[in-house]
């Protein structure tokens, strides 16, 4: 049963533009290509390497050359961030030959270039485990177990996030309530097993009928919510219409 159907538009305004600085550039970076991503860590290495040059021999830019691996190892793989680490000391290396600077002793300039790198090493693969154990987290923590919806926490955000949208580009957005009519005489009847499996056919009706962008979650219980992005409330209800055929045809199977 379709609970209700809402739509935001230019009237509903939130401010957080620091916060959605930040969402905007992790966008901007998660969408990049992976070839485009690398080519942007390697001209930042070779930036750094250029500073790393004209700097005085007393100082040094090890740390600088973090970043670029950090954000190869991050958004990228294992073995781009490794491979943008190679980039790196290649690039401090070569900026202390062609700046002049020498050592006193031979083995003093490999054992320091190879600190450097294993310490650029484990900044790559701490920064990838990171990541990788910061995705499981977030999956867990966004969907719901039963029916791999989202849950109603990430709901929750999304929907700020959608508001922040709204004020910052006037982008409208719509949201959709529904819950299963009868849901208790289900498990009643038929037991809790069946109910399970009503609530992932409700979610597997749902989903061919709304975009890749568009939220689909559980609240709780037999209550879901779908949250239309830059859609308006014409646009969401013909949405509707098609997710309600398709879950009167689950209700017959009953």
């Amino acid at each position: 049963a379709l609970l209700a159907l809402y739509s935001c538009g230019h009237d509903f305004i939130v401010c957080h533009d620091r916060a959605e600085r930040v969402i905007h550039l992790d966008r901007i970076f998660r969408r990049l290509p992976s070839w485009l991503l690398f080519l942007v860590c390697l001209i930042m290495t070779v930036f750094v390497g250029v500073i790393d040059f004209l700097t005085v021999p007393e100082t040094t830019m090890t740390l600088f050359y973090v970043v670029p691996i950090s954000l190869a190892s991050w958004y990228g793989s294992r073995g781009m961030g490794f491979t943008v680490t190679f980039v790196a000391l290649a690039t401090l290396i070569t900026a202390e030959i062609l700046a002049g600077r020498h050592y006193s002793q031979v083995y003093l300039q490999v054992w320091n270039n190879l600190a450097r790198f294993g310490l650029l090493m484990l900044v790559s693969y701490l920064v990838n485990s990171l990541r990788e154990r910061f995705e499981v987290e977030k999956n867990l923590a966004e969907t719901d177990p039963l029916t791999t919806a989202y849950n109603g926490r990430y709901f929750r955000e999304r929907s700020a996030t959608e508001i922040r949208r709204l004020e910052r580009y006037r982008r409208p957005f719509t949201v959709a309530y529904l819950d299963v009519d009868d849901f208790k005489k289900v498990n009643d009847i038929h037991g809790h097993a069946v109910g399970d499996e009503l609530l992932k056919k409700v979610v597997s009706a749902i989903r061919p009928c709304v975009r890749e962008l568009d939220i689909v979650a559980r609240l709780g219980g037999d209550e879901f919510a779908i949250l239309f992005v830059d859609t308006s409330l014409p646009g969401a209800a013909e949405a509707m219409e098609k997710i309600q055929s398709r879950l009167r045809a689950i209700a017959e199977d009953i």
